[in-house]
């Protein structure tokens, strides 16, 4: 999905379970974050079970939406991520760089589950 930051707060409300990755393509710290923990494991395997709704921005060229949304947050640059949920509908944000137990706890957070129980 195209990332819309109401469109994340409106789908966790409404039950979902969201990974909000604002990315571009001269980050290098954002590819490492893909190809070490979003793209593999145990995370990419929610992504491709539906569990989990994945919402990109695209950052490579200054877009103001997203950096008002940032902004919102506190950050001035990326990589930038955050989960949504019904019990996180503002969103959960998450260190500059993820590891899986990082992310896979803030899943379990954001649906309102024990990080354990959602293992």
């Amino acid at each position: 999905l195209s990332f819309s930051a109401e469109d994340a707060e409106r789908r966790a409300r409404s039950g979902e379970t969201l990974l909000v990755d604002i990315t571009a393509d001269w980050c290098v710290t954002c590819q490492v974050n893909k190809a070490l923990v979003i793209e593999r494991g145990a995370v990419a395997e929610r992504l491709a079970s539906g569990a989990i709704t994945m919402m990109r921005g695209d950052w490579t060229r200054p877009d103001p939406a997203i950096a008002a949304y940032l902004s919102r947050h506190g950050r001035v640059g990326i990589p930038f991520n955050a989960v949504y949920g019904p019990a996180a509908p503002q969103g959960i944000p998450l260190p500059e760089l993820l590891t899986e137990s990082t992310v896979l706890d803030a899943f379990a957070r954001a649906r309102g589950v024990g990080a354990q129980a959602a293992r």
